[in-house]
């Protein structure tokens, strides 16, 4: 028996609906202009900066190398007025991570 999809994604925008109502976010267009001809991307987010963040971040899951900044141009989706362009930055952040030395050698040496 397969267990019902709780998130009940939108077909339209991809956001879960959690089973209730729905009303879809903004719809933008985005693209990267560092690309010549680049294909316009069409994203549901609140705001234009927020599709502009997505937009690089889903750019960079896709690939193997992480840019660190980056400059697209968004606009609502269905409008001819121009597009603004948004400078999209990454921050790392380092995560460490502690595990039980296998060679506790090392200890007694330094003792």
């Amino acid at each position: 028996m397969a267990l019902p999809d709780i998130l009940d994604r939108c077909p339209k925008c991809d956001r879960p609906r959690f089973n209730r109502p729905h009303t879809c976010t903004t719809p933008w267009e985005v693209r990267d202009l560092e690309e010549d001809g680049g294909e316009w991307t069409l994203l549901y987010e609140p705001t234009a900066e927020d599709a502009a963040a997505r937009f690089v971040a889903e750019d960079n899951a896709a690939c193997s190398e992480y840019t660190t900044w980056r400059t697209v141009a968004v606009r609502r989706f269905g409008e001819t007025a121009e597009a603004v362009a948004y400078e999209v930055e990454l921050e790392m952040t380092p995560i460490y991570t502690a595990r039980r030395a296998r060679n506790q050698e090392i200890i007694n040496r330094e003792n």
